[in-house]
Order: structure tokens, then sequence, then C-alpha cells
């Protein structure tokens, strides 16, 4: 607990509160309480350690462990955080690696399709001005109808 008193004056201190907003916060009746956590006068059983993290959103090991006004210091929440961002980055690339795999592929079956022997489109392109005649007359038909 060797950060526990400068640590809830600094965490009170970043959130614009005074100590009987705090206290009137975690329903007890006065300031002194919290005076007395700040200064290290007294000490708060586990009840009122767990509601204090709680309000500051920390974890009990950062409250009474580190040195949260220390400007390298990074909670547990911001580290967690950060790794759930980076796992998230990697599901990213892997989406794109998909989607560039599935273009990859599409491209290799279009130039498949493009590189085909010209005898052969010629044919697919006679048999589609077939149908393309044949449909266009039957039209014509059912108009003169």
């Amino acid at each position: 607990m060797e950060f526990f008193a400068k640590n809830l004056k600094y965490l009170r201190e970043q959130l614009g509160k005074n100590q009987p907003d705090v206290a009137s916060d975690l329903g007890h009746p006065s300031r002194s309480r919290i005076a007395n956590y700040e200064t290290g006068a007294s000490k708060p059983g586990f009840e009122d350690l767990v509601k204090l993290a709680k309000y500051y959103n920390i974890s009990l090991d950062d409250l009474l462990h580190k040195d949260i006004s220390d400007p390298n210091f990074t909670t547990v929440n911001e580290a967690q955080t950060a790794y759930e961002k980076k796992d998230l980055n990697m599901s990213y690339l892997l989406l794109e690696n998909e989607t560039l795999h599935k273009r990859v592929t599409t491209l290799e079956s279009l130039n498949k399709i493009l590189s085909t022997d010209n005898a052969d489109l010629t044919t697919s392109n006679n048999n589609l001005l077939t149908m393309l005649k044949s449909l266009s007359s039957k039209e014509n038909k059912e108009k003169k109808m």
C-alpha cells in the first residue's frame, strides 16, 4: 500500500472532484474518511478498497502498489485495451490477406479466360450472336401479333 494515499489524491484531482464529492459518491457521511485515506492517517477495509477501485476504474493492484502519477504508468485496463487493439489489427490483416487472395484467384481466372484460343472465343461469340438474333426475332414476331 505504499502508493495508496498518493494515488487516491491523484485520481480524485484528475476527476476534478473534492473530498466531499467522493465521500458522497461512495456513500460516506463525511469527507473525513477520504481525507484520512489520502493522508495515510487510516487505511480502508477491503470493502472500501473495492469501492474505491471501482469508483476510479482502476485495479486494486494498480491502486495499492503502483505510482499512477508516473507519466510512464500504464493501467491494467490500458494494457488490456492495447492487447485487444493488437488482436483486432491482426484480425484485420488476416481478413485483408483473405480478400487479396480472393482477388488474385479472380484475376487468375480472368487471365485463363483471356488467354484461351481465339478460335474458342470466336465460336463463343458466334453462339452468343445466334442466341441474340433468335431472341430478337421472337420479340419482333410477338410485337407483330
